[in-house]
């Protein structure tokens, strides 16, 4: 009974998507704090994007020193993707239950 809206995103050369499970913003520490979708925020616009690469692992380097070894019981799954292009914009459609802009 989930309702999903289908929207078109514009894609410019060098732009990145970052997709992520829930288990990156709710990875808690052994206060029981969550990473939460500021400090997520917050990481990705402190990470300089040379290679695609790099977002992932400085997104995974901050929750692993977030959470100091803390067990999680959510998984922790990312995927980043960045449109190369031929400098020239792609339309994409996209479909989702909420859509959160970082």
């Amino acid at each position: 009974d989930m309702e999903y809206e289908c929207k078109e995103l514009t894609l410019n050369p060098n732009d990145v998507i970052f997709l992520y499970t829930d288990g990156v913003t709710e990875a808690m520490n052994r206060e029981h704090k969550q990473f939460s979708d500021e400090r997520l925020k917050q990481c990705l616009s402190n990470i300089e994007c040379g290679e695609i690469e790099d977002i992932i692992h400085g997104v995974r380097a901050e929750i692993s020193t977030f959470v100091q070894g803390a067990d999680q019981s959510d998984d922790i799954t990312m995927l980043a993707l960045k449109y190369n292009g031929c400098n020239s914009p792609l339309t994409v459609a996209v479909s989702g239950k909420e859509e959160k802009k970082v």
